[in-house]
């Protein structure tokens, strides 16, 4: 990794973190009228998309590897982005503090379909975690998945 990427992990990611405490919603940031999450952004393309384009929307996005989350911290520095969080955890672990129908919009694009019947259980979407989604997400909410791998879409439909 280079000395810049992790200045940017080191300094600017504890700067993005989501507040602690629980009742997280659209109000924990003042600025913005609505809260959309994306679970796993890799290095960001989307994520930094989104939140350039909708300045009016608080975006929190989850990204557990390093490399990932360094490349998305360098596009959030140069874009100078003041609408976004950023966490280098399981998303599942933050979200728990969320309150009740916080989530305008929900992206899981292209998650880890981890293909082998004995790893399933490592797969984001769940019953569980549908459940959870069900919380979370507002009414009228969006949730975007998007998966290229077919048996994984009919998994995340059952």
């Amino acid at each position: 990794m280079r000395p810049k990427q992790l200045g940017l992990l080191q300094n600017l990611l504890p700067k993005l973190s989501v507040p602690d405490g629980t009742g997280i919603d659209a109000d924990t940031w003042p600025q913005a009228q609505q809260l959309w999450v994306e679970i796993g952004i890799g290095g960001g393309e989307h994520f930094v998309f989104q939140a350039t384009n909708n300045p009016d929307v608080q975006l929190i996005g989850f990204e557990p590897f390093q490399n990932g989350m360094a490349k998305a911290l360098g596009s959030v520095a140069r874009e100078e982005l003041r609408n976004v969080s950023l966490e280098m955890q399981d998303a599942r672990t933050v979200l728990e503090r969320f309150a009740d129908a916080s989530i305008d919009r929900l992206f899981i694009l292209y998650p880890d379909p981890w293909p082998k019947r004995r790893h399933w259980k490592r797969r984001i979407i769940t019953p569980d975690f549908v459940t959870e989604l069900a919380r979370l997400l507002k009414p009228g909410a969006e949730l975007r998945f998007v998966s290229d791998i077919a048996h994984y879409q009919q998994w995340a439909l059952r």
